[in-house]
């Protein structure tokens, strides 16, 4: 009758200290606090740090860690003004702010024309509410310093920004706290919300945003006080969408550029309307719900940044389902695809000791090679990665369950050319060259939509293109057999399809990927006999993938 799991919209608890008429399915904890920057909230937070500080050995060490660049000075309670401050290698405790920009112009930013009057002061009257917010966060918990990015780093100034960008792993993991303004959709909605009393209706049921009495009889007739409030989505768990409902609440969490500083920081505070809640590497709890949620995003970035010791098989899968998900969000500018996943790729590298390619990694390559879209996409406009790579493409990408796979083609060379001076950053252009059976093939489109190989009855279906079949069907193409593994009882066969380019040396022709086509035995979509027959067609050539 009373549920309180997650899996229910309504949780009924009573508090701490009452009687409780139905304990075997009634919890115990807390009231909502009526405002998000109320006394009661910030014991709450308080409470998660001291925590945090003193038996979670993964997230905060109590060594000093060196300033970013420039940092902002906070002052004290009551202070007007807040300072731009320009570091010379100090080391001391302070906090990011994790925020959407949104359509907001402000006009208090750090450029070449106002740092000089920054480094001076910044009323904090002219300053986006989100802005103000931390800073009074930061002055609460007696954190001097503050890190901004539009304050922080000099937004006309080409150089600074990517000498920044290329530093933003440190910035962010080396944070006492980040804070986070995750149901602002632009940086002049305040991290600050009062608890809201409505009632929505959502799924056929009564939606009580705050917290709502009800007098409960128990078994003997007497009258106990129990609460009700609706559980709130957070958009923690690892496999989440982002769907409307969670990207009109919690915007941020639909950022592209957000996605890293939240993976970054090891412990990130979320503002969202109606409570706050705390993110760190051991714990994800919140004020709505008595138990702690486990399994975020940030269990799949430790791996991928793991040590030596974690297996090939946990990296690769780690640093997939990363791309899996931040290749969902939104990102305003093409060309930040990489550089707004700049961080997590730095910090795996430094870790991982092999070349970063454009989204993929060296020593793992043709894994990261079983990437294909989710929806068909048009071809991108602006160039801002190499074909091979998912960054090439818009929307959505998934890989390929091929952990069992085995490689008939060799990763010959690669390489990527840097723009600029972030390693891990955008680029300006990049080729692989690979070593494995390749046949030609071309395409005849059914009346039935599907597109048969010439000559056969195999169907590469519209699932094997990168971008919309039809635009291929008067091109030659080759298809690269990738490897082959056994799921399941089948034996799976993988290959990347390729247009040529340009022709190039006769050894060594150019191409570019347009798809990824998977077979198994034992279909009976076609005639085994007859793809055996074409699997021995291959012979073993050099190709060149730009």
């Amino acid at each position: 009758m009373f549920a309180a799991s997650h899996g229910s919209h309504l949780t009924f608890f009573v508090t701490p200290g009452s009687p409780n008429p139905y304990p075997e399915i009634l919890s115990s904890m807390d009231t909502l606090p009526t405002n998000t920057d109320s006394d009661a909230s910030f014991q709450q937070i308080e409470r998660w740090l001291d925590k945090c500080n003193t038996i979670h050995s993964t997230c905060w060490t109590d060594t000093p860690k060196q300033l970013p660049t420039r940092v902002l000075d906070v002052g004290q309670d009551g202070d007007a003004f807040v300072r731009l401050h320009e570091t010379s290698g100090e080391s001391e405790r302070y906090i990011c702010l994790s925020h959407c920009w949104g359509g907001y112009k402000s006009h208090v930013m750090t450029t070449s024309k106002t740092i000089a009057q920054n480094l001076r002061g910044i009323d904090m009257k002219s300053l986006p509410a989100s802005f103000r917010d931390v800073a009074i966060i930061a002055r609460r918990f007696g954190i001097r310093f503050l890190w901004i990015d539009s304050l922080c780093i000099i937004q006309d100034d080409r150089d600074d920004w990517e000498q920044e960008a290329a530093k933003m792993a440190s910035i962010y993991e080396n944070a006492y706290l980040t804070v986070a303004g995750t149901h602002g959709n632009n940086s002049n909605i305040s991290l600050f919300s009062k608890v809201s009393d409505e009632i929505s209706y959502r799924d056929g049921i009564l939606q009580p945003h705050a917290d709502r009495k009800l007098q409960i009889r128990n078994d003997k007739n007497e009258l106990n006080t129990v609460y009700v409030r609706a559980y709130l989505p957070h958009g923690m768990e690892k496999d989440h969408a982002y769907d409307a409902l969670l990207q009109s609440q919690l915007p941020l969490l639909s950022r592209g550029w957000c996605f890293q500083e939240r993976l970054l920081s090891p412990r990130v505070l979320h503002y969202r309307k109606n409570e706050v809640y705390w993110e760190c590497q051991e714990e994800t709890t919140c004020q709505c719900s008595p138990n702690g949620q486990v399994g975020t995003l940030k269990e799949e970035y430790r791996l991928a940044a793991a040590s030596e010791t974690e297996t090939e098989t946990e990296t690769y899968s780690s640093w997939h389902h990363i791309v899996e998900q931040y290749s969902t969000l939104d990102i305003s500018f093409p060309k930040d695809k990489l550089p707004a996943l700049s961080g997590i790729a730095s910090k795996v590298q430094s870790i991982q000791k092999t070349n970063y390619l454009a989204g993929l990694w060296e020593a793992t390559l043709l894994y990261d090679l079983t990437w294909y879209p989710t929806s068909k996409n048009k071809i991108p406009s602006d160039w801002r990665a190499p074909t091979w790579s998912w960054v090439s493409i818009g929307g959505s990408i998934r890989y390929l369950d091929a952990d069992d796979m085995v490689f008939t083609t060799k990763l010959l060379q690669a390489h990527c050319e840097r723009m600029g001076k972030n390693p891990t950053g955008e680029i300006s252009g990049g080729f692989i060259r690979l070593s494995g059976p390749v046949r030609e093939v071309s395409l005849e489109k059914q009346s039935n939509g599907t597109h048969l190989i010439s000559g056969t009855k195999l169907d590469m279906n519209d699932g094997s293109f990168d971008v919309n079949p039809d635009i291929q069907l008067r091109n030659q193409l080759s298809c690269l057999r990738l490897g082959q593994g056994i799921r399941g009882g089948p034996t799976w066969y993988y290959f990347i399809i390729l247009e040529v380019v340009s022709p190039g040396s006769p050894e060594y022709p150019s191409y570019k990927r347009v798809g990824l086509w998977t077979q198994y035995t034992g279909s009976s979509y076609y005639d085994e006999e007859e793809f055996v027959a074409f699997l021995q067609t291959f012979t073993v050539q050099e190709v060149r993938v730009i």
